[in-house]
């Protein structure tokens, strides 16, 4: 992560600490392919002040359902955070991301592996994949910066996990 995006992460948590705006946290565990025998889940839990004033315990979605999860919680909320187990910078058309090839070597050191994420990869990474689709319909910002001057509502979008090789 840039400087500039961690110092921009940190003016929204002060933002967010200052306003007292309504805040929604939400993860979405996306299963990665939209695959209705395998789906992925979500929930939420939402934060007022100080106080946490509700959760929706998760439930089995396709990336659609999640995004007819989210948007309905921008009417009730200034800023819904959604946390996803997928990458969303997925610039190569072919090989590893950079932060693939890092945490391989750590993840590697502890037994296990990384998948690549390229987008090569049909149904996850492609031009047609959901994930793709699914930024779009809620409207994800993945600049922390951006994301709370945006002009109507958005998601801010935190850093996604690579893929694990099981």
């Amino acid at each position: 992560m840039a400087n500039e995006d961690v110092n921009a992460a940190g003016s929204v948590a002060v933002q967010i600490r200052n306003a007292n705006p309504r805040v929604a946290f939400v993860g979405f565990d996306s299963a990665w392919a939209d695959n209705p025998r395998a789906p992925g889940a979500i929930c939420s839990i939402s934060r007022v002040s100080e106080k946490w004033v509700s959760f929706n315990p998760p439930v089995p979605v396709s990336f659609d359902q999640a995004a007819e999860f989210i948007q309905p919680l921008a009417k009730e909320h200034s800023v819904i955070i959604v946390a996803i187990d997928q990458p969303t910078v997925v610039p190569n058309p072919m090989g590893a991301r950079p932060v693939d090839r890092v945490a391989d070597a750590v993840i590697a050191w502890l037994g296990g592996g990384v998948q690549p994420a390229n987008r090569s990869r049909a149904g996850m990474f492609d031009d047609g994949a959901p994930i793709w689709r699914f930024l779009t319909r809620i409207n994800g910002i993945q600049n922390p910066e951006r994301a709370r001057s945006a002009p109507q509502w958005s998601s801010a979008l935190c850093a996604s996990r690579p893929a694990s090789r099981k």
